[in-house]
């Protein structure tokens, strides 16, 4: 049985891999990690870090975190791996009902925890199911951390201490701080008083309810839709992607709302809809991020983004004067720049963005935050604001397209394959560059960039296009798609 972490922990089908049985090997796994002898030696603690975030070393013995999403079954399967943390010697702190995974890194994070376990799949469709693991500074799990608990699970060594006495699990509520937390990192006031009409979409998702319980102390109301738990996700998949999100963009229009967003499954991502009910890209909201924490909030620090990510995120820092890092896919190694080095914002194309000075792990309900922020000190729409960037840092046009298939064998072989088989050129433009960073990316001749890569959490391969114009971008897609085809026979 094969447990293995892609971008963001473990996923897997329901009631295939993903079972009690595995789910309690991969606890035992986890425990026996946090017990390694040599953990503290590692170089994300002993490291040079000149970043904002201060950690060390926690003993399992000062507890783990364990929360959960909407899922089929999620707080059976945290209740499960609760039992194997206790069982093991590890005091749990368990979420007394569903919640977002930046709250759970949020109190991991202040309460010096030993680690952080949401059982969610994210965005991943309902048959799926999965675990993130956060680390003691509140974010993703490091490289060193995923290559631990890999190599722990195949080699099934033990370092668990002899006649371990079990150690009590306590059911607790975590969102209270969380809120206090983010209400503190914005000009609340300011945000309550420009009385904006806002509508919020969980999808079905861990998000729901709680921008109510944000801004309920504020004597703001938030309008809020798809908030019941459904374990379906109403038939949608849970992404804040345009093809998930039209009951969202036809009630800002109908209720005439400022602005919309919504969340994925686990609440650690935000989709943005402006009051033309319009769907913002994940880099146009990236690039406001940056815009007004660099702009109206005077902060500085470097910027980092996958390698999957828009060239404007890459020519704001260039045009700012700031550090620009790219990364491979996956928060994780966004985390991990934001823990050796001042960054000010990381983000990426799926959506995840983090800020210096919070939790470094992706955040969503705070991106909601310094949006309406952004907003309430300009007096200007997210529509101007986009517009305003634009005319500063110029139009750049990023789309994707995703080839399902069966299994993920199918997938390897095209990517074995691709290589191979590259044209000269796309669209009349030869590719003068090829970059191996994370897939294959192809550097054109006007400047237009093509990214082939495999999904790391499911059996999709993505096709990323960007140039100056859609179109262009949708000629390119267009003939990357026959090309991948040709290959797939």
């Amino acid at each position: 049985m094969p447990i293995s972490f892609g971008t963001e922990g473990w996923r897997a089908v329901i009631g295939d891999k993903f079972t009690f049985d595995n789910v309690k090997k991969f606890a035992k796994a986890i425990a026996n990690w946090l017990y390694w002898p040599k953990r503290n030696k590692l170089s994300v603690y002993s490291g040079n870090r000149s970043g904002a975030v201060t950690f060390s070393c926690e003993s399992p013995k000062k507890g783990i975190a364990v929360g959960y999403d909407t899922r089929f079954m999620s707080d059976k399967f945290a209740a499960a791996i609760a039992d194997e943390f206790a069982a093991c010697g590890i005091p749990v702190f368990l979420s007394s009902s569903f919640t977002a995974s930046p709250i759970i890194s949020n109190f991991v994070r202040q309460n010096k925890l030993a680690a952080g376990i949401i059982i969610t799949a994210s965005h991943n469709s309902p048959e799926y199911n999965g675990v993130k693991y956060k680390g003691e500074y509140g974010g993703s799990a490091v490289s060193e951390f995923v290559w631990g608990i890999e190599n722990i699970l195949k080699s099934k060594k033990n370092y668990l201490p002899p006649f371990c006495k079990k150690a009590e699990v306590s059911i607790f509520s975590p969102e209270k701080q969380y809120i206090d937390d983010i209400t503190e990192f914005v000009d609340m006031e300011r945000i309550a008083n420009s009385r904006f009409a806002i509508i919020s979409d969980p999808i079905y998702g861990a998000a729901a309810g709680l921008l109510d319980k944000i801004f309920s102390s504020a004597g703001v109301y938030i309008d809020e839709i798809r908030n019941e738990k459904n374990p379906l996700f109403g038939g949608y998949t849970p992404i804040p992607a345009v093809s998930n999100i039209a009951p969202l963009m036809k009630k800002i229009l109908k209720n005439n709302a400022d602005v919309g967003f919504a969340f994925d499954g686990d609440g650690d991502t935000v989709g943005v809809v402006d009051s033309y009910g319009s769907f913002l890209q994940s880099y146009d909201v990236f690039s406001i991020i940056l815009w007004h924490l660099i702009e109206n909030r005077k902060e500085n620090g470097g910027i980092a983004a996958t390698f999957s990510t828009s060239k404007l995120i890459k020519s704001m820092a260039e045009k700012y004067g700031l550090d620009f890092y790219e990364t491979p896919v996956g928060f994780r190694h966004i985390t991990e720049l934001m823990l050796k080095s001042n960054i000010l914002a990381g983000g990426e194309e799926s959506g995840g963005i983090g800020v210096k000075n919070s939790i470094p792990d992706k955040n969503g309900p705070l991106i909601a935050l310094l949006l309406l922020e952004a907003m309430a000190i300009t007096g200007k729409s997210i529509a101007e604001i986009k517009s305003c960037i634009t005319d500063k840092f110029g139009l750049f046009c990023l789309h994707r397209v995703d080839i399902k298939f069966k299994n993920n064998e199918e997938k390897d072989d095209v990517i074995a394959k691709l290589c191979q088989t590259l044209p000269a050129s796309f669209a009349n433009e030869k590719i003068k560059e090829i970059s191996c960073l994370d897939g294959v990316k192809c550097l054109l001749q006007d400047g237009s960039w093509i990214l082939f890569r495999a999904s790391g959490t499911e059996p999709v391969f993505r096709i990323y296009a960007e140039s100056a114009t859609h179109q262009k971008s949708y000629d390119i897609l267009n003939e990357c798609e026959i090309f991948i085809q040709k290959i797939i026979g």
